[in-house]
């Protein structure tokens, strides 16, 4: 967590340890790898993956999905850019609207079994940091408790960064010491009991699964300013932070996170994803599209992680949404398709009445178990050389592949989207083993009937 590094001048890299650190410890060390592959970008970032992993004795994310119920069943989300993100239904209670959502889950065929509460169910304090983590009782007037009975979904929550004026500091007559940064108001816990004793009742009464920890980069960056002066103190949060997880058979998501926190959680194994996607933004917008992942997830996986891509609309237009009745969602299949290939959660943000069922429903199984690859798709290696170099190097757009074991039998997903001009694509691009000599039977997803041979020989035209 406390090394940089920079390029001063062109064709260096130079790392080290931050340069606000103002004490190191005797004795305190750090190591670097460099890690070169002969193999292409994604046999190399897995390679590269795999001896890191092994180094911090931290499985591979196929273990990661089979301890994190959100990793295996399809899921109900009010995170930003929802239907019901700090938005209820005809102006009833948080309450009343999840438990009139699973109603009508139920009604249509839609097998929910959990719910991601985003930052609007716990109090906050100075400079929106987090007072009280508990549930606010004019949303939820029987509590989170009484949720999770009349709906049966068990949660994901969302945390951000501590105030200054938290419930649970000594200084402001908690139990818990904190380390407080009244400059740039905000805190962090130090006591080493407290995530333990904050998730305990989350997980025994309402049905917490996964402790999701948002806002990581400005926690760390931005409001308490100890963070950049420790060569310790960030990485003794997160750890502190998984033990708590761990007492409490919790999970992690890391959101918001930076390339440091992503290589922290080697040596959490309670982190079982993290966002791969900014958050979830309906039409019309600025700025990048959410949906292109194909990057991140490569980095992610390699990590022994899940990539989770925030949830969508269904369908395209959903009105009383709080956005306003002029936005919308252009193409819920492709938001569909590239989180359903991202081999990670999948949970929707439709308000009721507006799901397209049959569309969700090719994500899952009747009872809700996701049907997704056995790895996420990345881009395809050409596409990082076309980016770099320009020209002729590879598609200008986006290509993405992903793997697909089935009894021993081999399968994959070949995704292309926004793509500048047409793409000759062959086996070889995809830079898995003997793809000079084997033979592919393949299908266009809306012509199912129509099989078509393709290898080196016999190549397939992806058409912008």
């Amino acid at each position: 967590m406390s090394i940089s590094h920079i390029s001063p001048q062109s064709g260096t890299l130079n790392y080290g340890i931050m340069g606000n650190v103002t004490t190191i410890p005797a004795g305190f060390s750090i190591k670097t790898i460099l890690f070169i592959g002969n193999r292409g970008i994604h046999n190399t970032m897995n390679l590269w993956g795999t001896t890191m992993r092994k180094y911090f004795n931290k499985p591979d994310a196929s273990i990661a999905r089979t301890k994190d119920l959100t990793l295996q069943y399809l899921g109900f989300t009010t995170d930003n850019g929802a239907f019901y993100y700090y938005h209820t239904h005809n102006n009833s209670t948080y309450e009343d609207t999840l438990i009139q959502v699973k109603q009508y889950a139920d009604q249509v065929g839609l097998p929910y079994k959990y719910v991601l509460l985003d930052s609007f169910w716990y109090f906050k304090g100075k400079n929106g940091g987090v007072s009280d983590w508990s549930a606010q009782s004019e949303l939820f007037p029987h509590g989170l408790e009484y949720l999770f009975k009349q709906t049966g979904w068990f949660v994901q929550a969302h945390n951000r960064y501590w105030a200054l004026d938290n419930v649970y500091s000594t200084t402001n007559g908690g139990k818990y010491s904190f380390i407080e940064d009244p400059v740039k108001q905000g805190s962090l816990p130090a006591d080493e009991r407290f995530w333990t004793d904050l998730l305990e009742y989350p997980a025994k009464a309402w049905g917490l699964i996964v402790y999701e920890q948002d806002w990581l980069f400005n926690e760390f960056y931005q409001y308490v300013s100890q963070m950049l002066e420790s060569v310790s103190l960030g990485r003794t949060w997160l750890l502190q932070m998984a033990e708590g997880a761990r007492n409490n058979k919790l999970t992690i998501q890391y959101c918001m996170p930076y390339i440091r926190h992503l290589l922290q959680s080697l040596e959490v194994p309670e982190a079982t994803q993290a966002r791969a996607s900014d958050d979830y933004v309906v039409s019309p917008y600025i700025g990048v599209d959410n949906w292109r992942i194909g990057g991140q997830t490569m980095l992610i996986d390699a990590l022994g992680m899940a990539p989770s891509k925030d949830g969508y609309w269904s369908s395209s237009y959903q009105p009383t949404n709080p956005y306003g009745e002029e936005r919308f969602e252009p193409y819920p299949r492709l938001q569909s398709v590239v989180t359903v290939l991202s081999a990670g959660p999948i949970a929707i943000a439709d308000g009721i009445g507006h799901s397209d069922v049959q569309l969700i429903m090719k994500s899952c199984t009747k009872d809700g178990r996701l049907l997704q690859p056995s790895s996420p798709a990345v881009l395809i290696d050409s596409v990082f050389l076309q980016r770099a170099l320009g020209g002729t190097a590879g598609p200008q757009g986006e290509v993405w592949f992903a793997p697909s074991e089935i009894d021993h039998n081999m399968y994959g997903y070949l995704f292309s989207a926004d793509l500048k001009q047409d793409f000759v694509i062959t086996p070889f691009d995809l830079r898995y083993e003997l793809a000079n000599v084997w033979e592919y039977y393949i299908f266009e997803s809306n012509t199912t009937s129509s099989l078509m041979r393709w290898s080196n020989k016999k190549p397939l035209t992806l058409k912008a």
